[in-house]
């Protein structure tokens, strides 16, 4: 019970953290337009860019969970066990705790995450 409403958590994330991404390719031209997560920018907006060579190195080092930009929060951790996806939520509440791109929504994230967690701990 508690894990599936864990992964609604995962898929209120996906509705902020899902955006419209372009790649750029080495000369700096610009390719496809994809459906990517952004929290790569959240991390290069914070202290963590310091301490962590990458988005995926951060995921890897603290949860323990690779982390792939292509794939919503919700299908990538919708189906861990409830360890891991603690450590998860931990991570991407960390994250926007000490990131500075988009201050305001990241405060109603996290206070509304946190008050979705308390009704079930």
């Amino acid at each position: 019970m508690v894990e599936s409403r864990i992964n609604e958590l995962l898929t209120f994330w996906d509705k902020y953290f899902v955006e419209e991404k372009i790649e750029i390719d080495n000369r700096g031209c610009y390719g496809a337009h994809y459906d990517g997560l952004s929290l790569d920018t959240y991390i290069s907006d914070s202290i963590y860019d310091i301490d962590y060579l990458s988005i995926e190195d951060y995921f890897m080092t603290e949860a323990n969970v690779p982390y792939n930009e292509r794939i919503s929060l919700s299908a990538q951790y919708g189906k861990l066990d409830l360890n891991a996806k603690i450590k998860v939520i931990q991570c991407v509440l960390n994250l926007l705790s000490v990131s500075s791109y988009n201050k305001e929504r990241n405060e109603y994230i996290v206070n509304k995450s946190k008050t979705f967690l308390q009704r079930y701990s």
